[in-house]
């Protein structure tokens, strides 16, 4: 093996410096690509993925089991008993009409 490197050490580095050689200049000759067309694009009030009524609104329908899915509860229960790991309260006032949320920070 020593034989071998004393007699071949030149052709090795000279393979060795072509194959890096090869590859930084690969690196270099491949540029990037950029999208482009030669053609106009359309104006933006013509176009979408849907038709577009005059006004620019949608029309959309929706059979009623579909309507029923997306539609929210009428009446939404919610329990705060902490509020960033700190006890919350509610307050009424004497007339009832107003309530708030409290939360106390004690140390």
């Amino acid at each position: 093996m020593k034989n071998f490197l004393k007699e071949n050490w030149f052709k090795l580095m000279t393979g060795t410096s072509m194959l890096v050689f090869s590859f930084a200049f690969l690196m270099y000759a491949v540029s990037p690509t950029f999208a482009n067309s030669s053609k106009e694009t359309p104006a933006k009030s013509d176009y979408a993925l849907v038709p577009l009524n005059k006004d620019g609104s949608i029309n959309i329908k929706i059979s009623e089991e579909q309507l029923n899915e997306i539609k929210p509860p009428a009446i939404q229960s919610v329990n705060i008993q902490q509020v960033r790991g700190t006890t919350a309260a509610a307050n009424w006032q004497d007339n009832k009409s107003r309530q708030s949320l409290a939360v106390v920070v004690r140390q």
